[in-house]
């Protein structure tokens, strides 16, 4: 008897939004891929198509229209194979999250999204219209019985205990596969967060399980892949890398889709519509290689990997090429560097120390023995003159007034222009390397060192940096011990470090991470033991530089608090927590 159920291939792909033909030549590809493995089944993520967030696109008729010829092509490059392709759909009003059930050259079915996601980065609920629960739909493929799930609906449908929809309904028919198609960004327990998930789900339904992901980076979102498929008895049996493009196929066998528990009855009076589709490859499948599941790295490699995808993609994706940062012999520029060097390549990566007669003769020192480790090229240019120049500018002016940050936001200014001038002359991105602990307090300068087209660590703290440096040192010195272990400093004035204006970074992190991450009231972080004019102290920074947040370039997604993704606060604003 043959034990194979049927060859399922699992699709991670990495579209570009507004990229339609691309996308689909991409899906078609992965096709062609899969029909030659002789795969019965290939499923893309949610949102393939057209990839996502779409944002107004899903307003332009035109991009409708656009998506409509590019379904065509693939819907023609679908003979001899099933396909599940993600898309969005609209009709006279409204706008779906669908996914296109194609056989055989043949479109056979659209399935809508029953659940409106919350996630703010997404702005789903602005744009698309959760589909009614109709009338349930039963898909078989030869002898596999599927039912098709988008997103959250599994969650909302099935975890959460929601028996009244037709996706509950449809999986009490115990279908052989749950096919879940996702479009899940990377956070750092995210894929330990979905194995749990989808581990309970399959063992509490009896169903294999199917989800696959988008990965590659749009704007600050970065999707980190990692498709997976499990058993009905909460195996995993497969499971894709992180970060990049993969096909991965499994052939599902009659063993693993065995139901031993049902947590869901057939529903009193529903009727079901069945979908039956013959199946397409009747040659004798050939052995897969087995391929164990793929393993994630160590935390601080795959927050490094995010940050590369991220900032490779948004280069790539918006067609640029080089890089260029001030290198100040300090730990995050000196971090930027590094990430964008494996991110882009030596070639594409340019660094300018700009010194002052307040920088260290180390800093430059540091600077340079870091661009030499990089391979980069390191330009230094000063800014002794032009800070002269200001201080003389405005000396009739400043007259009587002591010196404060008012010269020292000169400094970070001259640079800015430096850094804008190169990207002007030769068309590079300026990075910006301020951190999260610094954009939180608005420790940096605006139209200074807060300056650029994209932050790369906007969204990982100070103490997370020092972190990211030691593992990338893990090998040997790439980043110099020195900048490592000086005591941080901007080097605006005499003898400056981070500590004169900052708490202690752990201390800051701390409080920051309770009260952006966690939610909790400045009374509850000082009952976990925080000294409380510290924790006020922290807490109203963050309150009053939202504005400067506002203008502050876009950074990479890592949390579920990034600043002007996750957490936007008005920038008017009178609530005191």
């Amino acid at each position: 008897m043959n034990t194979t159920l049927a060859r399922i291939s699992i699709a991670q792909t990495n579209p570009v939004v507004g990229g339609l033909a691309a996308n689909a030549q991409a899906i078609i590809a992965a096709i062609n891929q899969a029909r030659r493995l002789s795969s019965d089944l290939i499923v893309f993520p949610q949102l393939a198509l057209s990839g996502a967030p779409l944002r107004d696109h899903l307003r332009k008729s035109s991009f409708f229209a656009a998506l409509h010829t590019e379904l065509q092509n693939i819907i023609q490059a679908c003979q001899g194979i099933t396909a599940i392709v993600g898309l969005p759909c609209a009709d006279e009003s409204r706008i779906y999250n669908c996914a296109a059930l194609i056989h055989d050259a043949q479109l056979v079915d659209i399935i809508c999204k029953q659940t409106v996601s919350d996630r703010p980065y997404f702005h789903e609920s602005a744009y698309f219209t959760a589909a009614e629960a109709a009338q349930p739909t039963f898909y078989k493929i030869g002898e596999l019985s599927i039912a098709v799930v988008l997103g959250e609906d599994l969650g909302h449908h099935l975890y959460r205990g929601n028996h009244s929809t037709s996706v509950a309904h449809v999986l009490s028919t115990d279908p052989h596969l749950v096919v879940n198609m996702v479009a899940h960004p990377y956070t750092p327990s995210g894929v330990e967060i979905r194995q749990r998930y989808l581990k309970e789900i399959s063992l509490r339904n009896g169903c294999a399980i199917a989800e696959v992901n988008l990965v590659g980076a749009q704007d600050e979102i970065v999707f980190e892949g990692g498709s997976q498929i499990y058993s009905s008895e909460g195996q995993l049996l497969h499971r894709a890398p992180t970060f990049e493009t993969a096909l991965i196929t499994y052939d599902l066998l009659r063993e693993q889709t065995v139901p031993h528990f049902r947590d869901y009855k057939p529903t009193y009076g529903v009727n079901y519509s069945s979908l039956v589709l013959p199946i397409l490859s009747q040659e004798i499948k050939a052995p897969l290689a087995v391929i164990p599941p793929y393993e994630d790295p160590d935390p601080r490699e795959k927050t490094i990997q995010a940050i590369v995808l991220g900032l490779r993609d948004y280069m790539a994706k918006n067609g640029f090429k080089d890089v260029v940062l001030g290198i100040s012999g300090g730990l995050d520029s000196a971090l930027v560097a590094a990430l964008a060097v494996r991110a882009l390549g030596a070639e594409h990566v340019h660094g300018v120390a700009m010194p002052s007669c307040y920088n260290a003769s180390i800093s430059l020192e540091d600077a340079e023995k870091l661009c030499a480790n990089l391979g980069i090229d390191l330009r230094v240019i000063s800014i002794e003159k032009p800070r002269q120049v200001f201080d003389e500018l405005l000396a009739e002016t400043f007259a009587g007034c002591r010196p404060d940050t008012t010269e020292e936001n000169l400094q970070a200014r001259i640079r800015a222009n430096i850094l804008m001038a190169l990207s002007n002359k030769f068309g590079w991105i300026v990075l910006c390397t301020g951190n999260k602990s610094e954009t939180a307090c608005g420790y940096s300068t605006m139209y200074g060192d807060g300056a650029g087209g994209i932050a790369p660590i906007k969204d990982v703290y100070k103490t997370e940096a020092f972190e990211l440096c030691r593992w990338i040192n893990r090998d040997g010195e790439v980043i110099p011990e020195r900048i490592i272990t000086r005591p941080p400093s901007a080097e605006l004035r005499p003898d400056q470090k981070d500590a004169d204006s900052l708490p202690d970074y752990a201390v800051l992190d701390g409080i920051l991470q309770l009260y952006l991450e966690q939610m909790l009231t400045p009374e509850q972080i000082i009952e976990q033991g925080y000294e409380e004019a510290a924790v006020r102290r922290v807490v109203r920074l963050v309150r009053i530089n939202e504005f400067k947040r506002k203008q502050g370039p876009l950074g990479l997604r890592l949390s579920t608090t990034l600043f002007g993704c996750d957490y936007d606060m008005p920038i008017t604003d009178r609530f005191a927590d």
